[in-house]
C-alpha cells in the first residue's frame, strides 16, 4: 500500500521541524548580525579609511551596506525566508528519469568492466 502523502499523526512532528528551521535560521541571522557589526563597525572606528579593514570586513561592507554607525538591522521576514532556503536546500528530492538513466548507464559500465577484468 502507498504512503499518504499527508498524515494527521506526523502533523506534530511537523511543527516541531519547522519551529526548528526557523530557530536555526533566527539564530544565523543573529550571529550573522553580530559577526556584521564587528568586522565593520567595532572593528573598525570610522576615523579610518575602509583601505584598513580586513578582506572580509571589506567584503561585508560592500555586499551588506549600511549607513554609518548603523548596526545590522533583519525582520523576522529574512527570518522565514532564510528558513524556506535552508529548508530548500536541504530537501532530498526525487530522482528525475534522466538521473535514474543516468545511474543504469554507470551500472551497466561498471558491470561491462568488471567482466572484462575477469576475463
Amino acid at each position: 500500500m502507498a504512503r499518504r502523502l499527508f498524515q494527521i499523526k506526523m502533523l506534530p512532528k511537523a511543527f516541531i521541524k519547522a519551529w526548528g528551521v526557523i530557530c536555526i535560521a533566527s539564530l544565523f541571522m543573529g550571529l550573522f548580525g553580530m559577526l556584521h557589526d564587528f568586522m565593520v563597525h567595532r572593528n573598525h572606528d570610522g576615523f579610518t579609511p575602509l583601505t584598513n579593514l580586513g578582506a572580509l570586513g571589506y567584503f561585508l561592507q560592500q555586499a551588506f551596506p549600511n549607513k554609518d554607525g548603523e548596526q545590522f538591522d533583519y525582520n523576522f521576514s529574512h527570518v522565514l525566508k532564510m528558513a524556506v532556503l535552508w529548508a530548500a536546500m536541504t530537501t532530498r528530492w526525487m530522482p528525475s528519469r534522466t538521473d535514474l538513466d543516468d545511474a543504469q548507464i554507470d551500472e551497466d559500465r561498471r558491470k561491462r568492466r568488471m567482466q572484462k577484468v575477469r576475463r
